[in-house]
C-alpha cells in the first residue's frame, strides 16, 4: 500500500519528480564515465611505465635507487640474468643501460640521455616501436645504429643513414663513438623527442670499458599486469646479495603516489557532486510536504500513523533515487562504451615531460570499473533516502488538526 501510494505521488507531480531523478542520473553519468576513463588511463600509463621501465620487479645496484647516479651499475649483467630466466622460466627478462651524454653532428650538438637496450626485447614492451616514422627499429646483428627523437634528427641536421658521433662519461671518463641513425620516431613529447636516444646494449656497453657487461637495471616482467607476491623473493634467492632487488611500487613510487593522490582527489569530487544532486531529492520533497500538508493530515485522520507518513515519504526517496540511479547507470555504461571500444588520441596535447622517461601510449581508453560502477550507484540510492529523511520526520510530526486547517 505504501509503495502504491508513493509511486502516485511522484506520478502526480512529473516535472518535480523528473527533476529530481534526473539530477541523481545526470551526477552518476558524470560519475560513472570519469570513473571508467581514470581507471582506464592509469590502468595503460602504468602498464606501459612497468614494462618500459623498470618491469614488476628490477634489480639494480646498490643505492642507485636513491641517487640515480648513472655510475652505479649491475656488472656481469648476462649472467645475473640467465640466473633469473632458469629460476623463474616463465618470465621475461632484459636489460638496460642508461647514460648521460652528448650526440653530435657535423651541423651541431645536443646533451642527450643515452639508452641501451636489448633489440628484440625491447621492441615488444617499448611504445618508440610503434612510433616510428622514418628507418626501422634496431637490429641486433648491426650494433652500431641509433633511433633519435624526430626532432633532434631536426636540431642535428641529419636523416637515416647519417652517422653521428655519440659521447658518454662514466666515473670521469670520457668515451666517444661513431653512430649510424637507423631511424626517427616521434612521440608526440617535446622531451622525449628532442632528448632520448635508443641505442643497442651491447655496443652501449663498450662505452663502459672499465666494467664487465654493465648494465644499469636487470628488469623482471609477467603477462599479467600485477606480479604474484613471491616474484620478488624468487629474484632475489637467484641473483644474491650485493644488490637491490625491488617492486615495482618500490622501483618507481612516484608514479604510484601521483595515481593514489588522483584518486582520492577524484573521490572527494565525486562524492560532493553525489551530495549536490541528492539535494534535488530534498527540494523536491520538502516542496511536496508543504503542498500536501492537508493531505497528510486526512491521511493521520484515516487512522495512518506518523510512522506511515514518515515510510511514506522515504519511499517515494527512494524511488526517486533508484529511477534516477537506474537512468545513471544505463546513461554511463552508453557514454563509456565508445572510450571502451576507440578511446581518445591526447597526442597533440601531450606537452609535459615523460613519466620516468618512458614514451606512453597517448591513445588512452575507458575500463568497465564494475565494482566502482555498482558502489557509486548504491551510493546514490542511500544519499536519496538520506535525503528523504529530514521531510519524512518533519511530515511524521505533524498534527492531523493542524494540518486540515492548512490553506
Amino acid at each position: 500500500m505504501i509503495l502504491r501510494m508513493a509511486l502516485r505521488n511522484l506520478i502526480r507531480r512529473p516535472m518535480q519528480s523528473f527533476l529530481a531523478s534526473g539530477a541523481v542520473a545526470g551526477g552518476l553519468t558524470l560519475i560513472l564515465w570519469t570513473t571508467n576513463f581514470q581507471d582506464g588511463a592509469w590502468v595503460l600509463m602504468l602498464d606501459d611505465v612497468v614494462r618500459a621501465s623498470a618491469g614488476h620487479v628490477v634489480v639494480q645496484a646498490k643505492g642507485y635507487q636513491e641517487s640515480k647516479d648513472s655510475d652505479l651499475l649491475v656488472v656481469d649483467s648476462g649472467a645475473l640474468a640467465e640466473k633469473v630466466r632458469t629460476a623463474n622460466p616463465e618470465v621475461t627478462v632484459m636489460r638496460r643501460l642508461s647514460l648521460a651524454g652528448m650526440i653530435a653532428s657535423p651541423d651541431n650538438s645536443v646533451a642527450v640521455a643515452i639508452n641501451g637496450v636489448e633489440a628484440e626485447a625491447e621492441k615488444a614492451v617499448s611504445q618508440v616501436s610503434k612510433m616510428m616514422v622514418d628507418g626501422s627499429w634496431l637490429q641486433a646483428d648491426k650494433p652500431g645504429e641509433v633511433l633519435i627523437g624526430s626532432k633532434l634528427a631536426k636540431r642535428l641536421q641529419v636523416a637515416v643513414g647519417d652517422k653521428v658521433v655519440v659521447t658518454a662519461v662514466h666515473e670521469g671518463e670520457i668515451q666517444a663513438m661513431p653512430f649510424r641513425v637507423a631511424g626517427t620516431f616521434k612521440i608526440g613529447n617535446p622531451a622525449m623527442d628532442s632528448f632520448f636516444v635508443l641505442a643497442s646494449l651491447s655496443t652501449l656497453q663498450e662505452m663502459v670499458p672499465t666494467l664487465n657487461d654493465p648494465a644499469t637495471q636487470i628488469a623482471v616482467q609477467v603477462e599479467d599486469r600485477n606480479a604474484p607476491p613471491e616474484l620478488k623473493g624468487q629474484v632475489r634467492a637467484a641473483v644474491g646479495e650485493g644488490h637491490d632487488v625491488l617492486t615495482c611500487f618500490e622501483a618507481l613510487p612516484e608514479i604510484f603516489k601521483m595515481e593514489k593522490l588522483d584518486k582520492m582527489g577524484a573521490l572527494f569530487m565525486w562524492a560532493f557532486l553525489g551530495i549536490l544532486a541528492s539535494i534535488g531529492i530534498l527540494n523536491v520533497l520538502l516542496m511536496s510536504l508543504f503542498q500536501r500538508t492537508r493531505e497528510l493530515g486526512m491521511l493521520q485522520a484515516m487512522g495512518m500513523r506518523p510512522s506511515g507518513v514518515i515510510q511514506l515519504l522515504m519511499t517515494e526517496g527512494l524511488l526517486l533515487g533508484l529511477a534516477g540511479a537506474t537512468l545513471g547507470f544505463a546513461l554511463g555504461l552508453a557514454l563509456t562504451y565508445p572510450m571502451v571500444e576507440y578511446g581518445f588520441d591526447y597526442a597533440m596535447m601531450q606537452t609535459a615531460a615523460p613519466v620516468s622517461g618512458v614514451a606512453l601510449n597517448t591513445l588512452m581508453k575507458s575500463i568497465y570499473s564494475w565494482d566502482k560502477m555498482f558502489l557509486w550507484t548504491g551510493f546514490h540510492v542511500l544519499l536519496a533516502v538520506l535525503a528523504s529523511l529530514w521531510p519524512a520526520l518533519r511530515a511524521g510530526r505533524l498534527e492531523a488538526v493542524e494540518c486540515m486547517r492548512s490553506q
